[in-house]
């Protein structure tokens, strides 16, 4: 009878064991995720911000979505940029046990030295990776 007892506290503990591993994994997977939308949306404004181009392809977004040449112009009458400014306005990443696709939305704010740019970033997680699936440029305020 003892034995019998043995294996199922054995068992329970190595149950346990599982579970805790599954949920500490998914913590950790949740975080990156959060960390890896946070890092996207930041270099891809960045890089918009400071390239004096015509127009700019964001990349990884579907379907493509390009700024166009008033946007970029508007951004290079700013002068030089100074920061980046990043606010999550909703960050899911669901746990492996749902169904929820991740998704984020950003207010990026871009600080120059005659004023600010806004940018409104929509991405979804798919097959991997973080997604655009909007990237729009709004005006900010200019310096007075």
């Amino acid at each position: 009878m003892k034995t019998y007892r043995i294996y199922i506290l054995i068992s329970l503990i190595s149950a346990a064991f599982i579970v805790g591993v599954f949920f500490a994994y998914d913590s950790a997977r949740q975080n990156r995720l959060k960390t890896d939308a946070t890092a996207l949306v930041t270099l891809v404004s960045t890089e918009v911000f400071e390239m004096e181009i015509s127009s700019f392809q964001v990349p990884q977004s579907s379907p493509p979505i390009e700024i166009g040449r008033r946007e970029m112009q508007t951004i290079m009458s700013l002068d030089e940029f100074v920061q980046i400014e990043v606010t999550a306005e909703s960050l899911v990443t669901p746990s492996l046990l749902s169904s929820q696709t991740p998704n984020a939305h950003f207010l990026v704010t871009g600080h120059f030295v005659r004023g600010t740019q806004l940018v409104e970033a929509s991405m979804v997680h798919e097959d991997g990776q973080w997604v655009f699936k909007e990237f729009v440029i709004k005006p900010g305020q200019r310096a007075q």
